[in-house]
């Protein structure tokens, strides 16, 4: 099963140069604006940061995921439930995404939708998370300033911290750095034809 990462507040000091790896990360979000894709840029913009050649693109604009070596996948969670396009880029790409680290993480818009609801509705996402073998997925907020305001009685929409999610994505380029070394401690194997009797 994979984790479910709640984050807080925490201080968090000035980043160190960052090491370039040369693992590409496709970072997708559904849909193309909103919360999830501001929250999708900052985990780009992050993991550049940090030495990672990240790609931003919505879901539905990713054609090809084998460039790739690792992938994260972000969606809204409207009225209780990951989006569609989500759930189904995650399905129809589940064979490679097998074999890629996973992460995904959304953002949790569905403040009108009661606790008891909204946990069997994400259960979709959840199960995602478990088929593909995600490493983690982590729920943000809304975003500040974003979102119809909630009806009387309701609670007000949970925003996000810009840090948290630089936080989180900082967390996934130390896995990815660590991966790389590693992956660099294996021999290299020549694929070369060998000179000789056969």
């Amino acid at each position: 099963m994979a984790n479910t990462t709640t984050l807080s507040a925490a201080p968090v000091g000035p980043a160190e140069p960052a090491k370039k790896i040369a693992i590409r990360v496709l970072v997708a979000y559904a849909p193309k604006e909103g919360p999830i894709a501001e929250i999708a840029r900052i985990t780009a913009d992050e993991l550049r940061a940090q030495g990672c050649e990240p790609t931003l693109a919505p879901v539905d604009q990713v054609q090809d995921v084998d460039p790739f070596g690792a992938v994260l996948l972000g969606s809204e969670i409207a009225h209780g439930r990951w989006r569609r396009e989500a759930i189904r880029f995650g399905e129809r790409r589940g064979v490679e995404l097998l074999n890629k680290p996973l992460w995904l993480f959304d953002s949790d818009a569905s403040h009108e939708v009661p606790e008891s609801e909204k946990h069997e509705a994400v259960s979709a996402a959840e199960d995602l998370a478990d088929k593909l073998s995600a490493r983690d997925r982590v729920t943000f907020g809304e975003g500040p300033g974003t979102g119809s305001a909630p009806g009387p009685g309701a609670a007000a929409a949970r925003p996000f911290d810009p840090e948290h999610v630089r936080r989180w994505a900082r967390s996934v380029a130390t896995h990815l750095h660590e991966l790389e070394e590693r992956l660099s401690a294996f021999p290299r194997v020549s694929l070369e034809p060998v000179e000789g009797p056969v």
